[in-house]
């Protein structure tokens, strides 16, 4: 890996290290016996790749046309959200990352829930979201954080009050991950503005490559604390 600034602080990024880890899960489940990969918002597609190399059959949804003809370029098997209900297959592994922040909370209900449908019997629901915290205000699409307690509080097995109208489909959490992000220093001039300010300027960019080399090199454990990844299967309620 190259040393200078521009690529130290590029792999600086939690997702490099949600990325790790999902690496790891997916050849698990794959070896435990898990053939088909789902995922929700691929986007650039680098999850539907993953999967592919690991051996997975992959198909994905998406509402960005630009990705979807990308994505079917490279033969996945993926659709535009509009064609969502033309699906009658359920899946053996369902990646929704980085998607459910830019959710009403009535709107991951009825999503969400739909997904779990969507889940084999015996599937794995991998959700992926980030936490609270100033850097969660950076994308001005995310709308709220969500925690492993609001999906629980909304899919678990519980019977804690709630003013929304339950999903049918509870969720079991069976692993989970909490992922830390670089320090940095952010709160500056130095940071965003270069002219005039010389030495300042030269100085927090010392800081915060230091700071990204010393996260890459604790293998992302060193940082602040960022997202969280959840391993769930599902339940039918009974009640």
């Amino acid at each position: 890996m190259s040393l200078n600034y521009t690529s130290v602080i590029g792999n600086a990024h939690y997702h490099h290290a949600e990325y790790s880890i999902l690496k790891k899960k997916l050849s698990a489940l794959y070896s435990s016996g898990k053939r088909t990969f789902f995922d929700v918002g691929f986007g650039r597609g680098k999850f539907l790749d993953l999967a592919a190399e690991t051996g997975f059959q992959v198909s994905g949804v998406e509402v960005n046309e630009q990705y979807i003809q990308h994505a079917l370029a490279k033969g996945y098997n993926c659709i535009h959200l509009d064609e969502l209900h033309k699906i009658n297959e359920t899946f053996d592994i369902i990646l929704i990352s980085h998607v459910v922040e830019h959710l009403h909370s009535e709107q991951l209900i009825e999503i969400l829930g739909r997904y779990i449908q969507m889940l084999d019997e015996h599937g794995t629901l991998i959700i992926a979201s980030p936490v609270h915290g100033s850097r969660f205000y950076y994308d001005i699409t995310h709308i709220r954080p969500y925690y492993p307690q609001s999906i629980w509080h909304a899919f678990g097995g519980n019977k804690e009050e709630l003013s929304l109208e339950r999903s049918k489909q509870s969720l079991v959490l069976r692993d989970i991950y909490f992922i830390r992000d670089s320090f940095r220093t952010r709160n500056n001039r130095a940071y965003y503005i270069r002219d005039g300010l010389g030495i300042a300027y030269t100085g927090l960019r010392f800081v915060n490559y230091v700071l990204a080399q010393l996260y890459i090199l604790s293998g992302y454990r060193i940082g602040v604390r960022a997202s969280w990844i959840g391993f769930y299967s599902k339940l039918s309620r009974t009640d």
